[in-house]
Formats: structure tokens, C-alpha cells, sequence
């Protein structure tokens, strides 16, 4: 299922990108070097392989490593600015959302021990048991949804690709 997977997205994005090139659309010289560095990196990875020295490996370093790190950097910064609006301690709940969170990211960080000896322990009871209990009516939850969706498939009720 992989390697279908792999070949179905490597066509799509071929396609894609071929389109917007004949279609002159926005941004083709990006499209030009997605193509290009795609075509670069199965090249290489046919000819010299995938080993630790082999030029798909310096290729995947060199670009897709700091790439990586940037989306990582962005994300961090977005998940703290959502943090700043959602933590506002404007209500109980809130509040208690905030101190729980703040004793999490301490008790998860080595620092955070030494700050405070045993928030280690207060912060893996937090996560093993009342989030537990969220992350099982979650589980709950969609097992029941797939289930009905499924039998409302196989009995006919819901048949879109049919129509």
C-alpha cells in the first residue's frame, strides 16, 4: 500500500505541476525547481543509492533537513501565540486549563524538577489520568461514529459513491 501510495502522490504532484506550468500560472519557476529537485533526487538515489555518502543523502541534508527544522520553528511560534489567546484566565475552567498546562511543560522538562522537586509526579498523573479519561471517550467516540458510518454503508442507507 505504501509504494502505491508513493507512486499515486509522485504522479499527482508531476501533474500538478506540469499543468500550472502550461496554464503559466503564478509561481512557475517554483514549480520549475520542484520538478527539478525531484527528478534530482530519484536520479540520484538510482544511481549512487541511499547510503550515508551517496548524493540523495547529501541532497536530503542539505534541503529537506533545514526544511523540516523551519516548519518545526514556525509551528512553535504559532502554537504559542494560540496558547497566549486560549490561556487567558478569564473564567475556572480556563484557569484550571492554564496551571494544568504550565505543570505539564515543568514536569516534562528536566529544569522543571529542579524548580520544583516532585511536579514530575503531578505531571504524569495529569497525563495518565484525567487526560487518559479524554483520550478514551475520544476513542469511544469515533469507534461508535465508524461503526454506524459503516453500517450505514453496507445497509444502503448512505451510499454517496453510488450516486
Amino acid at each position: 500500500v505504501g509504494i502505491f501510495s508513493i507512486v499515486l502522490g509522485i504522479a499527482s504532484l508531476v501533474n500538478l505541476h506540469v499543468n500550472k506550468i502550461q496554464r503559466r500560472d503564478a509561481g512557475t519557476k517554483y514549480s520549475y525547481i520542484l520538478l527539478a529537485g525531484l527528478l534530482y533526487m530519484i536520479v540520484s538515489a538510482i544511481l549512487t543509492g541511499t547510503g550515508q555518502q551517496s548524493f540523495f543523502m547529501k541532497g536530503y541534508i542539505a534541503v529537506l533537513n533545514p526544511i523540516t527544522s523551519t516548519m518545526f520553528a514556525l509551528l512553535a511560534f504559532y502554537i504559542a501565540s494560540a496558547a497566549f489567546r486560549a490561556f487567558r484566565a478569564r473564567s475556572l475552567i480556563a484557569t484550571i486549563l492554564l496551571v494544568s498546562a504550565v505543570v505539564v511543560m515543568l514536569g516534562r522538562v528536566p529544569a522543571g524538577e529542579d524548580l520544583i522537586p516532585g511536579i514530575a509526579k503531578v505531571s504524569d498523573w495529569l497525563l495518565n489520568v484525567p487526560n487518559m479519561a479524554a483520550k478514551r471517550a475520544i476513542s469511544i467516540g469515533l469507534g461508535l461514529g465508524g461503526s454506524a458510518t459503516a453500517l450505514k454503508v453496507v445497509l444502503g442507507i448512505e451510499a454517496p459513491h453510488l450516486r
